[in-house]
């Protein structure tokens, strides 16, 4: 199982288990739980994230009101731009790296919409209704269960 993560950055494969154990979140308590269980846990974004990043902290230290309102405006100017560079990247790095006979899970942002953009060979299931913690819906997918959005490869 690959486990595609928002936010988290392409990466070493050392960088990204060191920020999973330093991230103390209910989500990344489920990650480090899956990798535990073997999993891999893969980073899914580049500089875009990065670019927003910096668009957002430039709003919060903005010494006056137009200094502020200039940095708003400049990321409502290209947010949309850099949500799109984000899903492209994600679906790049999912159609590389997810291979044929694997599953995927994929913890991601509402606003993100990549399944119009992923191999024809990968089938993307999201159910309309999640019950139970995050790693009750993990266990399930785990036991090949309906649970929370992911995608498993599969020749058609």
């Amino acid at each position: 199982m690959r486990v595609y993560q928002d936010v988290l950055l392409d990466t070493t494969p050392e960088s990204v288990k060191r920020i999973i154990a330093e991230t103390h979140t209910q989500n990344y308590a489920a990650l480090r739980w899956l990798q535990e269980k073997g999993a891999t846990i893969m980073g899914t974004e580049g500089s875009a994230l990065l670019e927003e990043y910096h668009s957002l902290q430039a709003i919060v230290i903005a010494t006056d009101e137009e200094s502020r309102r200039d940095a708003l405006l400049n990321y409502h100017l290209k947010k949309d731009q850099l949500l799109e560079e984000r899903d492209l990247y994600m679906v790049a790095r999912i159609n590389s790296t997810l291979h044929e006979g694997e599953v995927g899970l994929l913890f991601r942002g509402a606003e993100h919409n990549i399944t119009r953009y992923l191999d024809q060979d990968i089938r993307c299931c999201t159910p309309e209704t999640l019950e139970g913690s995050l790693l009750e819906i993990v266990s399930e997918v785990e036991r090949g269960l309906k649970g929370p959005a992911y995608i498993g490869k599969e020749r058609v």
